[in-house]
């Protein structure tokens, strides 16, 4: 099943509001034009409805580095998550 539109435009905002390495591919996934659901890193999408159930954007380096710096996420949380009504997990 491909993702909703509507949940779609609302992890587009979201990830507009964050601040990261562009050169990551952590979001690199994340374009306009692909199925957030099959194609974006970190979606979990239900099967049969499409609506995004969890995301998953862990800092995976867990002591302080310069490197850490540069992959950590920031920025603020931007309220079109609110649209994501069957999210059950953010990380």
């Amino acid at each position: 099943m491909k993702c909703r539109e509507r949940e779609k435009k609302a992890l587009l905002l979201f990830k507009h509001d964050l601040l990261f390495d562009p050169s990551h591919p952590r979001l690199s996934s994340w374009v306009a034009a692909d199925d957030c659901c099959t194609q974006w890193s970190g979606i979990v999408c239900h099967n049969l409805t499409g609506h995004v159930l969890q995301i998953h954007l862990p800092n995976h380096i867990h002591y302080y580095s310069a490197e850490w710096e540069a992959y950590k996420l920031g920025g603020k949380i931007n309220p079109s998550l609110l649209v994501l009504k069957h999210l059950r997990h953010l990380d």
